[in-house]
């Protein structure tokens, strides 16, 4: 699976955790570890956009395989998380939306195992056990 890193050591107010990152994961395929950024595309997400700090890096499960800038339409024109804390819908800038955009992911701070559950659940496979 390929994913990206949307922003880096975000600020509190702009996510759940000083220091967090905004990432993607997308629904594309591969057996090699290399691939073309403009395959990467934000309308083939696999989970929605998602929080997370820098454990699933330290520990092995994420590894980085190039650096290539983002172009404008490598992102969502707006993003979209449900605040279970104010039970509203806000962006990554915790601003307050009207109403649910899609793809619409949690603005809360996920860890490696969290996010193995949402990706078990997204591929119709057994989350691994506790």
């Amino acid at each position: 699976m390929h994913g990206r890193v949307i922003r880096v050591d975000m600020s509190m107010g702009d996510s759940p955790m000083p220091g967090d990152n905004l990432i993607y994961i997308y629904s594309r395929k591969s057996k090699e570890k290399s691939v073309d950024p403009d395959a990467l595309s934000s309308d083939k997400l696999l989970i929605p956009p998602t929080f997370i700090n820098r454990q699933p890096w330290l520990k092995g499960y994420f590894e980085n395989v190039a650096n290539v800038p983002l172009k404008e339409s490598d992102v969502l024109v707006k993003h979209c998380f449900y605040d279970p804390l104010k039970k509203v819908y806000v962006t990554d800038a915790r601003e307050i939306l009207t109403d649910l955009i899609e793809p619409c992911g949690f603005f809360a701070l996920n860890s490696y195992r969290t996010i193995g559950d949402s990706l078990s659940d997204a591929l119709g496979v057994a989350r691994a056990d506790d």
